[in-house]
């Protein structure tokens, strides 16, 4: 072999082995090993999209009247029930307040799960948590359980306790109402 020859074999040598120290970026991605091209991390788990304050106010303005009528009016409603009444305006409304109290205990329920749904702002925890709190306390409570279907109340201690036991709770419910207003 010529000595031209000898050197520009030994440059193309060169220039190769090169190549397969990662020195020549002309290398196709394809011939690269594997491990130049996939991660070896583990997949992120996706977090949960956090609501605005406007989503979680929503559901608690859905219900907001309704909740206060049957808060403002609970008071009237268990003179109705102590006092049977055979006037049939008193019967009626007797009837109505009921209905109210199992309806605050279904909604109450709802309410719960459709928060739950979503994801609080940092900010907004403890009054989300705090909702939470007095939206399953009346929920829990087995209203028609203890007090019976009728257009009123059964006149039994359980009742009563049931009654008492959510009455209780209203007045915290009221509170934590209060404290959502400047979301809505």
């Amino acid at each position: 072999m010529r000595a031209g020859t000898l050197v520009a074999t030994a440059a193309m040598a060169v220039m190769a082995l090169s190549g397969c120290s990662g020195g020549d970026t002309s290398v196709p991605a394809a011939t690269q090993p594997a491990a130049e091209t996939t991660s070896s991390a583990p997949a992120e788990t996706p977090t949960p999209q956090t609501s605005t304050p406007e989503q979680l106010a929503s559901i608690i303005a859905g219900q907001e009247s309704d909740w206060r009528e049957t808060i403002d009016g609970s008071g009237e409603c268990r003179i109705l029930w102590v006092l049977e009444s055979d006037d049939p305006v008193d019967q009626a409304n007797a009837y109505s307040c009921y209905l109210r109290e199992q309806t605050i205990v279904m909604s109450a329920s709802n309410a719960g799960r459709d928060l739950r749904a979503l994801t609080p702002p940092a900010e907004m925890s403890s009054l989300y948590n705090s909702t939470l709190g007095q939206l399953d306390a009346i929920s829990a409570v087995d209203l028609t359980g203890a007090c019976g279907q009728d257009s009123s109340p059964a006149k039994s201690d359980g009742c009563n306790a049931s009654l008492g036991e959510l009455y209780a709770h209203y007045n915290l419910l009221e509170d934590v109402l209060d404290q959502w207003k400047p979301y809505m």
